[in-house]
């Protein structure tokens, strides 16, 4: 297995892991520089296909190149495909969260103008994906939360965990939201790895973990610790907005940039989902109230 920290143009976290392994790689970065600075790295003859750990441009945003210029296949987890075959659709119900947030309208007109995929999203119309499987020596582990059909892949024989965005060393991974309750789907996922011999965790950005346990509590606690705050902020009938103008970030939510508050609003939105579906919380309209 070899690494390689490709840079992406993201400031908060500058390179994506890409990861060779056999005759195939995990991710693929953010850009066509990305596929010229993986190509110059390593022999494109010995890449059969490609794995991609989800959607999220800074993942999927080089295989194109790969596909259009190397005839390589691209792969990707069946759930997360479907997301992407009917991107629009995904656009839009974005875009129906964030206007339904409570944000003042320049607010929302900078996060649906900001919002990364959007974008992009003629390069998700573009590529060819194919459904991920099987691979010869590996397993296959759906971990949907941080996006809709995210994996991880799986190396038995050497206790490898290559998590994408699912596990990171230092971050916590943002929860997306989409149909169904993702911030479930999430600890659901997280709690899944407990039961699986794993040694090293491999992510899609950062060092190598291999304190694999302790910090998958650390991430589990620190939505607990969300959760709580919620339920503390939640004293009379707020919207999603008001609630995570509230919410302690890493950054200063009024000085967040479209994407960043567009990542605020939207996790705030799956943990206030979260509370709603234990039945602690009502929404009526665009707000929410305790029961």
């Amino acid at each position: 297995m070899r690494l390689l920290k490709v840079p992406v143009e993201i400031p908060a976290l500058r390179t994506a892991n890409i990861y060779l392994n056999d005759n195939f790689i995990i991710d693929s970065g953010m850009s066509r520089y990305s596929y010229d600075y993986i190509k110059s790295s390593i022999n494109v003859d010995d890449i059969d296909f490609i794995v991609i750990s989800h959607m999220h441009i800074d993942h999927i945003g080089g295989a194109l190149y790969f596909q259009k210029e190397n005839n390589i296949d691209v792969y990707i987890g069946i759930n997360e495909l479907k997301y992407i075959e009917n991107i629009d659709e995904y656009i839009d119900f974005y875009r129906s969260l964030i206007k339904d947030s409570g944000a003042p309208d320049a607010i929302i007109e900078k996060i649906i103008s900001d919002n990364i995929i959007g974008k992009y999203i003629d390069y998700y119309r573009e590529i060819n994906l194919k459904p991920l499987n099987y691979i010869n020596g590996y397993s296959i582990i759906d971990t949907p939360g941080h996006s809709p059909g995210s994996i991880c892949i799986y190396d038995s024989y050497n206790e490898r965990l290559f998590s994408g965005d699912h596990v990171l060393e230092r971050i916590t991974p943002n929860v997306s939201m989409y149909y169904g309750n993702p911030l479930d789907d999430y600890i659901k996922s997280l709690e899944k790895l407990k039961n699986i011999s794993i040694r090293s965790i491999y992510p899609g950005h950062g060092n190598v973990i291999n304190n694999v346990g302790s910090r998958i509590d650390e991430i589990i606690e620190h939505h607990n610790i969300r959760l709580n705050q919620i339920r503390s902020l939640l004293k009379h009938d707020m919207t999603a907005f008001e609630i995570a103008s509230g919410i302690t970030w890493h950054y200063n939510f009024n000085d967040m940039d479209g994407n960043q508050l567009g990542f605020a609003i939207i996790e705030t939105v799956s943990h206030l989902k979260y509370l709603e579906e234990k039945g602690e919380i009502k929404r009526s309209g665009i707000y929410y109230r305790f029961i």
